[in-house]
């Protein structure tokens, strides 16, 4: 038993959101004994239905235990029972299931990916029942595989290998996983959950289409903390519920955990030139040669008047974008300036394909334009154009162009270091991946100092 003294000191000198406060908030009685009887419920259902349970089901026995409507099936467990609940809520949607019954119902229903669901008989979803086992049966062993995953990039890889699994990430898989594999799975499932818990936290985001990757790294933090994590989500959820009645800022303690990812991760803080003909790195541009260029408002105010000009046509629909290195352009010399010229067709085409929605945060409300009654957002270059002499690729493409409010906008430019990051953070691990298609390279620590942060 830890010394009662010696937890509260410790409590008192945690800042809120460290693995020192999580593992203290978590050492209560009550934390304990609902472990105890949490871990209890887990043995419960994997009696019932562990891999090695469903790999010996078939037929009728699969299809009525697994995905039927009684209140004892699997997925009716996972999604409705309020004991099991406690292990995250991964929705009630049915047709995630790929085979499920409506209540009324008497024939069975598939839905397999984008497809129509489709009313089959008893014999065919029994087929389909099977299918769907064998494959979730298969990623369990994939899993098995890459064990143990102990860093982001294990995720990254584990994440490559299920992708042959089209429902890989589906709510109620990842609650399966989480109830087989404890140690490598979050309580969390929802993209927003996930991304929420994140940003209160101060961790990278992976982007959207990653949420196995998202849910890494919660996962590879509820480690640092030393706690079960279903305690944690306890924890996290008696501190900041599971959704924003009102703004949630990130924690205390979320630079120091967003400092402590970044340095630990074995990222050289240089950042490079990239030649898409050679496919390696051809020349390093040391961290010193960075220098923080002073914000020139007047062209910044220039170039959103420009974009706040344009009219956007009804039936205007940006091509799917895939980032490749396009030329550098040609600098424009002044007597008393240097500048890159900006493409205004392509800070549209950036807008439009974030839907005028804050990149930062889509649920930022914004007002709306007067020349097309769309919502208001404006272009920001997140590598400066005044940076583009260090690159040999251009920076004025859509993967380093953002949609954002205007709040989110200013707070880049004018807020304090501790905002700026937390904003710069986020956007950052959205276009990075995008970011090295169109050969452009660069480590966070660069980017803080093109922004002149510590």
């Amino acid at each position: 038993m830890l010394n009662n003294e010696i937890l509260q000191g410790e409590i008192a000198m945690a800042l809120i959101g460290s693995p020192e406060w999580f593992f203290s908030q978590g050492q209560t009685r009550e934390m304990k004994e609902l472990q105890e009887w949490i871990e209890g419920l887990r043995v419960d259902f994997l009696e019932l239905f562990s891999p090695e349970k469903l790999s010996q089901m078939n037929g009728e026995e699969l299809l009525e235990n697994v995905f039927g409507n009684g209140n004892k099936s699997m997925c009716q467990i996972l999604t409705d029972d309020n004991n099991y609940r406690n292990f995250g809520a991964p929705g009630k949607y049915k047709y995630l299931f790929i085979v499920y019954k409506n209540n009324e119902a008497t024939s069975w229903t598939i839905k397999n990916g984008g497809q129509r669901s489709v009313d089959v008989a008893r014999s065919e979803a029994k087929i389909h029942a099977q299918e769907v086992i064998n494959n979730l049966l298969k990623c369990v062993e994939i899993i098995k595989d890459q064990s143990p995953l102990s860093t982001i990039e294990n995720y990254y890889e584990l994440d490559r290998k299920l992708s042959s699994v089209y429902f890989y990430t589906y709510p109620w898989v990842l609650k399966y996983f989480q109830m087989v594999f404890p140690q490598y799975f979050p309580g969390m499932y929802a993209d927003d959950t996930i991304k929420r818990a994140l940003k209160i936290i101060g961790l990278p985001y992976h982007g959207n289409q990653n949420r196995l990757i998202n849910a890494g790294e919660i996962s590879l933090f509820i480690r640092k903390c030393k706690l079960n994590n279903i305690i944690f989500n306890k924890v996290y959820a008696n501190k900041w519920g599971w959704e924003d009645k009102e703004k949630v800022l990130p924690c205390q303690n979320a630079e120091f955990n967003m400092k402590d990812r970044t340095e630990s991760s074995p990222v050289d803080t240089r950042f490079y030139k990239f030649s898409k003909n050679e496919k390696s790195f051809i020349s390093v541009v040391t961290e010193e040669k960075v220098k923080k260029t002073d914000f020139d408002e007047f062209e910044e105010a220039k170039y959103i008047k420009e974009i706040s000009e344009i009219e956007f046509d009804d039936n205007y629909c940006p091509e799917i974008y895939t980032p490749i290195p396009e030329d550098a352009p040609q600098v424009i010399e002044t007597k008393s300036s240097k500048t890159y010229p900006r493409d205004i067709e392509k800070s549209k085409y950036a807008l439009a394909r974030a839907s005028h929605k804050c990149e930062f945060s889509s649920d930022h409300w914004t007002f709306t334009r007067r020349t097309d009654n769309l919502p208001y957002t404006e272009a920001h270059h997140l590598i400066p154009m005044s940076q583009q002499c260090l690159f040999e690729y251009s920076l004025d493409v859509p993967a380093n162009i953002i949609s954002l409010c205007s709040t989110c906008h200013n707070s880049i430019h004018y807020g304090t270091d501790f905002e700026r990051k937390v904003v710069l953070y986020e956007l950052f691990n959205q276009r990075k991946n995008e970011l090295e298609g169109a050969g452009i390279y660069i480590d966070w620590s660069a980017l803080l100092k093109m922004y002149g942060i510590s």
